[in-house]
């Protein structure tokens, strides 16, 4: 006899949900027509649709410039004009714009360029090269290459007056990397126009802004992650595009995407938590499109605030894609193994379920002080924000910001934040806010020297507040601080304050250990310790240093003198 067991009602209905829960995926396609073994190094599109792509083939005869005029369905090899010393040159980039095409080879005559779309090209006689690496318009006649070369002198930026038919270099005012033997390597990745102002990628030390035409550049890194490495410190951006309204900008080392809405002056990440992404971005129709290196395409429309992706299937793993986009019609994706295309008519896009890219914070306040938590989040918006008290809701609260003004000792408790969006749910770390009543000798936690806290292992030896109000501190601390006032200065060893809210001044040149200060009747000071000069230039002093009321050295005073290697540790003020 057979027994015929039947599944669980629930875990029928419960299997199929799940299954129905699933994003309908597309698929990315490889593009047919072109050559057996073809490896895609580019992909550009035309003002008119015109695909263009290149590689190396297989067969070498087949290698070079391929043109499609119907989307990728059918491919016209262009090769009239593209050659070398006689024999064909190796392809590698593309910049496709409505008055010109234009090439670049990895050797060869470095550029080429074709006023009809390809079918035939000149070259700009540039001489063999490394490669250039991206094409961007400026006007009509005017367009910037960037090239990436070990030779100072020819790596950098390039610009032609006359639609690519000769260039000159432009980069005064881009740096590299120093690297022993090569010297100087501006590794050059990307160009791009925004707002007028033209924008460089250069892969070890960061973005750079031109505001006349590529006469000089600037560094505009404020924001971008800083890579500290044995050769010295590396901004890796690879990328950067603008869709009109904001700037963005791929960082590799974190595999990030950036954004700035002020001309570069400052960057705020906008993909953390979504997946690591590729260092190629694209835009097209004001949308910027990014993918990553699992085969997503996230896209945004609003800068950055919001993403969705592309969900599909059909890539090959592992590869590091150029891009090419014509918005809600098709993207094109450059791999070793050929050009793949997803038809966006038809993907389906995919809401994105939060992820908290900044954690609130908590901290110490005293009773009537006032407190402030915030967190954000990426993914799809918009977001709504639900900031609870030990587990329970504050009621009328759904902003990114939680001000608690004046505080209580009710206030006190674990914070957290849950951010709703269209595509799911995410909480914030739980933080601690403590609230103390204010009683003598209570810890003011508002007390803020502006000095950083560089080196938690020196000290503060000696503390001192002058008849005038300034505040004096001498230890053994040494720290490079930054002041928003006064930029980059030294605090070493001994440091004043004044203002509200403080500012320090400079340290007068110490060279060792202050252990004590006290202040004499016109108002200077006396400082002890284990050093033996001090100033600007150093004047030898040695143990005893007399500063003025102002913090400024007194070269005056003559120090006893003194032999041996001891310190002064403390003073007294005789009061007669």
């Amino acid at each position: 006899m057979t027994t015929i067991r039947s599944l669980p009602l629930l875990a029928v209905v419960g299997g199929l949900l799940a299954a129905l829960a699933q994003p309908v995926r597309a698929q990315w396609a490889p593009v047919t027509g072109l050559p057996a073994g073809f490896n895609a190094t580019d992909v550009a599109l035309a003002p008119d649709g015109t695909v263009f792509t290149c590689g190396p083939a297989t067969n070498a005869a087949e290698s070079g410039f391929y043109r499609s005029t119907n989307g990728g369905t059918a491919w016209t090899r262009l090769s009239a004009g593209l050659t070398y010393g006689g024999s064909d040159i190796t392809p590698w980039r593309l910049g496709a714009f409505s008055e010109v095409t234009l090439a670049a080879t990895n050797g060869g005559d470095g550029i080429y360029r074709s006023l009809n779309a390809g079918s035939s090209w000149t070259s700009a006689g540039l001489g063999p090269a490394a490669a250039y690496w991206d094409f961007c318009r400026f006007n009509a006649d005017t367009y910037f290459a960037t090239k990436r070369e070990n030779v100072v002198g020819l790596s950098g930026v390039w610009r032609s007056l006359d639609r690519g038919a000769t260039w000159t270099r432009t980069s005064s005012g881009i740096y590299g990397l120093t690297l022993p033997v090569v010297g100087e390597e501006i590794a050059a990745e990307a160009v791009t126009l925004h707002n007028g102002k033209l924008y460089c990628a250069v892969s070890t030390t960061g973005l750079f802004r031109s505001t006349n035409g590529g006469a000089s550049w600037t560094a505009v890194n404020n924001g971008l992650l800083v890579d500290f490495t044995p050769v010295g410190p590396i901004v890796n951006t690879t990328d950067v595009v603008s869709t009109g309204t904001a700037l963005f900008a791929s960082h590799q080392a974190i595999d990030t995407i950036y954004r700035s809405e002020n001309d570069g002056d400052s960057w705020t990440p906008v993909t953390t938590g979504l997946g690591f992404f590729s260092f190629r971005v694209a835009a097209d129709g004001g949308v910027l499109y990014a993918p990553t290196h699992d085969g997503r395409l996230f896209v945004t429309s609003d800068a950055g605030r919001s993403w969705r992706y592309y969900a599909a299937t059909g890539l090959p793993g592992g590869v590091q894609p150029f891009i090419a986009v014509k918005h809600g019609v098709a993207a094109y994706y450059t791999t070793s193994a050929g050009l793949y295309k997803l038809d966006l008519s038809t993907a389906p896009l995919v809401d994105v379920a939060p992820v908290i890219s900044r954690q609130p914070v908590g901290g110490l306040r005293l009773v009537g002080q006032s407190f402030t938590f915030t967190a954000a989040a990426n993914g799809t918006g918009p977001f709504t924000y639900r900031w609870r008290r030990d587990g329970i809701t504050i009621q009328g609260v759904t902003a990114d910001t939680l001000t608690l003004n004046p505080l209580t000792t009710g206030d006190a408790g674990s914070y957290d934040c849950v951010v709703t969006g269209p595509g799911g749910v995410a909480t914030s770390n739980a933080v601690a806010l403590a609230v103390i009543a204010e009683t003598p000798g209570t810890l003011d936690p508002l007390f803020d020297t502006g000095v950083p806290v560089v080196n938690s292992t020196t000290t503060v030896n000696s503390v001192l507040i002058s008849s005038t109000g300034r505040l004096w501190t001498g230890g053994n601390y040494v720290s490079r601080l930054i002041d928003a006032a006064a930029g980059s200065t030294a605090a070493n060893r001994l440091t004043t304050y004044s203002g509200n809210p403080l500012r320090f001044s400079t340290d007068g040149g110490i060279n060792g250990t202050v252990n004590t200060m006290i202040q004499l009747a016109n108002g200077q000071m006396l400082v002890g310790g284990a050093f033996t000069a001090a100033g600007s230039p150093a004047t030898n002093t040695k143990h005893l240093a007399r500063f003025n009321a102002d913090g400024t050295f007194d070269n005056t005073f003559i120090a006893p003198a003194t032999t041996g290697t001891g310190e002064v540790k403390a003073m007294v003020q005789d009061p007669v």
